[in-house]
């Protein structure tokens, strides 16, 4: 056969020889070498060109060289055009895999129109040639990922259905049809295509990916999610090779579940780091795993499910970091973890800053320069502008640390940029521009500024549908404060009346009721604070018994 292949009559040994030898060298230059001087010593020999065009496309394929990779694919794509017009006639399958080559070289290098008609040409004018191949189906299902790649999705859609029926590359056809609809938005014709993938190729590798992708189409469609959760348990107990597996595993409960402290979610969650611990998935876990640690958890009866742990949690967050820094994260998805690893940072100064509020002495002082440290390397390295958000929070927290650490000059500058890098970016909006403005304005409050402290006060109520109930009652509180101090009283009256008539249930609403007698007070209306006194001491709790030592003391009630 070999010696019908060289087409030669003589020194047929040595080019044997060399031929051989050119198959088991090492180097690629050392191969290139042994197949030029074969090639230009027998132009006529297709094998030679073949295995000559072979040599310089594995090398492009590993070459991490642009310029270079290119040549080689081009040089590569006209040595198979070559070794195919020597093989034609005398091995048609041989020839045949020639075309398959120089498209696949072509389209490597970038020229996947050309690619797509060589494999036509390859189907159309030499059918036997084709058909005469190992795999026929392979040459369709290159023709449908070469079509894909140029946008002709009716082209491609016909080819790799065609591709699908074969034995030898059905499944990767599936895969590559059913990721085409998905592209497409076609998410019905996407399951359909990766479900039958699963029941007709059960033992692909592609099985555990073609389960997952369909349990996101499932998602799409907004079927019933314990369908799409059921496909997941199954990628990751069937399919535990599958590299969708460790995100099968991590969304098998939703984010919410994550964030509300479900307490299945968190054990699955805690089980996620024994099970994949180099996947960058655990950089999100434990992140996670931190947020449940910094929170007290209480069953819709009231009862203690578990109290926060904020040293564990710090750990965990601390864990978040490192992983970063150790995982082998896919490049495409670096910004992301990165973005994920900062988050961390932050919430572990919090959870610093959370320890030393509820500290004294020495331990608090620790804790607050742990906090400021970490809060200041943030502003320092967030620079990205998606990641603006999470910047100015960090600016925030560290302005709070510096009135913890009562250096209200270097609170009331941060507090000022946050403000002004908001406004800069036309952020007008947003929670923690609400909140700089409340801290302004508990600053300005106690250098007793009182018009300044409304000011800031009254911005911040511009954004109280931001604010939890507790935040918003305080603001008004702060408000009315301002009002009496600047002498204002029928203003700070009618501030103090939206906290009582407000319908949440708060103590706060006892409190302003005890305020407002203080300012009928000092508006001299002692008549209308002794009614305000007798309404509050009908009241229970700590604001009442003020009140009723009150009526008793001062209206001899």
């Amino acid at each position: 056969m070999l010696k019908k292949l060289l087409n030669i009559s003589k020194n047929e040994e040595d080019s044997q020889a060399a031929l051989l030898m050119a198959q088991v060298t090492p180097s690629y230059s050392a191969r290139e070498q042994l197949y030029t001087q074969l090639t230009d010593k027998y132009p006529q020999v297709g094998v030679f060109w073949y295995t000559r065009a072979l040599n310089d496309l594995e090398e492009a394929m590993k070459n991490t060289d642009s310029q270079e990779s290119q040549h080689l694919f081009a040089q590569s794509a006209d040595f198979f055009r070559k070794a195919f017009s020597q093989l034609k006639e005398i091995d048609p399958p041989l020839a045949a895999a020639a075309i398959k080559y120089q498209a696949i070289a072509l389209q490597k290098g970038e020229h996947p129109a050309q690619a797509s008609q060589l494999l036509e040409e390859l189907m159309e004018i030499y059918p036997s040639h084709w058909k005469a191949m190992e795999h026929p189906d392979e040459i369709l299902y290159l023709h449908g990922v070469f079509s894909q790649l140029q946008d002709k999705n009716d082209q491609a859609e016909r080819s790799l259905t065609a591709a699908s029926e074969g034995k030898h590359f059905g499944d990767v056809a599936l895969k590559s049809l059913g990721d085409l609809y998905y592209k497409n938005g076609q998410y019905e014709l996407a399951e359909k295509t990766y479900l039958r993938l699963v029941a007709s190729f059960p033992q692909s590798p592609l099985c555990g990916e073609a389960l997952f992708l369909s349990a996101l189409c499932s998602d799409k469609l907004q079927k019933d999610p314990s369908i799409a959760r059921e496909r997941r348990r199954t990628v990751f107990e069937k399919y535990p090779e599958s590299s969708y597996a460790p995100e099968a595993y991590f969304t098998y409960y939703t984010y919410q579940d994550y964030l509300q402290g479900d307490k299945q979610a968190i054990k699955h969650l805690q089980n996620f780091v024994d099970k994949y611990p180099k996947n960058p998935f655990l950089i999100e876990a434990y992140y996670l795993i931190g947020l449940d640690s910094k929170r007290d958890r209480k069953s819709a009866a009231g009862k203690w499910i578990k109290k926060k742990n904020l040293m564990e949690a710090i750990d965990a967050f601390q864990e978040s970091e490192t992983l970063f820094d150790t995982c082998d994260i896919p490049l495409e998805q670096m910004h992301y973890y990165e973005a994920v690893r900062n988050q961390s940072t932050l919430e572990r100064a919090k959870a610093n800053l959370a320890i030393a509020e509820e500290s004294q002495g020495a331990k608090r002082e620790i804790y607050l320069d742990y906090a400021k440290t970490v809060f200041k390397h943030l502003v320092d390295i967030v620079k990205a502008e998606d990641q603006f958000s999470l910047a100015q929070e960090s600016a925030y927290w560290l302005a709070r640390t510096y009135m913890q650490q009562q250096q209200h000059p270097q609170a009331q500058k941060m507090f000022s940029q946050v403000i002004e890098r908001y406004r800069q970016a036309n952020v007008t909006h947003t929670y923690y521009l609400s909140r700089a403005y409340y801290e302004l304005g508990m600053i300005s409050l106690q250098q007793k500024d009182y018009a300044a402290a409304l000011k800031a006060f009254q911005s911040a109520d511009q954004l109280n549908t931001l604010l939890n109930t507790e935040q918003k009652l305080d603001l008004w509180i702060q408000e009315s404060l301002c009002y009496s101090g600047l002498m204002q009283y029928d203003q700070a009256i009618l501030t103090l009346s939206k906290v009582i008539n407000d319908a949440s249930i708060s103590t706060l609403r006892l409190k302003a009721m005890w305020m407002r007698a203080e300012t009928y007070e000092a508006y001299h209306r002692p008549e209308l604070a002794r009614k305000q006194l007798e309404s509050l001491a009908k009241k229970g709790g700590e604001w009442a018994s003020k009140a009723k030592e009150k009526l008793e003391k001062t209206y001899v009630y």
